[in-house]
């Protein structure tokens, strides 16, 4: 009997939720991901540490053309 792949389902943002607490550590209302910018950055502390990136990771052939799979 063949299993059917389970995959791993990121919870989506809705509605405008903080980054951090005040202590400077990840809320866990804030893991996951949104279709429009509904992240508060609240960093706090040294200006030049503040880190914004966006992070992107394809891990299936289905979602890239012939030429690259």
């Amino acid at each position: 009997m063949k299993r059917k792949k389970e995959f791993y389902k990121e919870k989506e943002i809705y509605d405008s939720v903080n980054l951090c607490a005040s202590n400077g550590k990840v809320l866990r209302d804030s893991i996951g991901w949104s279709r429009n910018p509904v992240f508060n950055c609240n960093l706090s502390g040294q200006w030049l540490r503040k880190k914004k990136w966006n992070y992107w990771c394809i891990i299936s052939n289905e979602c890239l053309p012939p030429e690259y799979g």
